[in-house]
């Protein structure tokens, strides 16, 4: 395999990764979105059901992310290690390649989506006591969402 062919590897994993962020973004922000959207007390199984699939996602979500990083690391190191004469035109590239390690990434990973779990399963245990609270400090809103379901 030459350089080139790893170049356009540790580009198109690169872009493998990004995508695995904005996913758990774009569902991080849906799961808060539905339960700042949704007023009403949730069923203990609806909420079960929500902890469980998300626990399905953060575990399919952070699993692909370490494997797509360990390979970004390995491409950098055969770039880094096996071609480094191919880039004596690009010394910037090579120094930038270098010093760059995905190592480290597993605890990024480890932090972002077990603290995101933890979070999202204490807003759904907690979320009927929040709503309770929110109608007993804000009356006139639960007899308009009383109101509302009667329509």
């Amino acid at each position: 395999m030459n350089a080139d062919i790893l170049m356009q590897t540790l580009d198109s994993v690169g872009a493998k990764v990004d995508n695995l962020w904005s996913m758990y973004i774009v569902v991080n922000l849906g799961i808060l979105w539905f339960f700042f959207l949704v007023h009403r007390p949730l069923l203990v199984i609806e909420r079960a059901i929500a902890c469980i699939g998300y626990g399905g996602f953060i575990y399919v979500n952070g699993g692909a992310l370490i494997e797509a990083y360990e390979m970004l690391e390995a491409v950098r190191l055969d770039l880094t290690k096996r071609f480094s004469q191919d880039f004596n035109l690009a010394p910037e590239t090579y120094q930038h390649l270098v010093s760059q390690n995905y190592d480290d990434r597993l605890m990024l990973i480890a932090f972002s989506h077990l603290g995101a779990l933890a979070s999202i399963i204490m807003l759904f245990a907690f979320r009927n006591v929040l709503i309770r609270r929110y109608y007993r400090l804000f009356p006139e809103q639960a007899a308009r969402q009383a109101s509302e379901a009667a329509d």
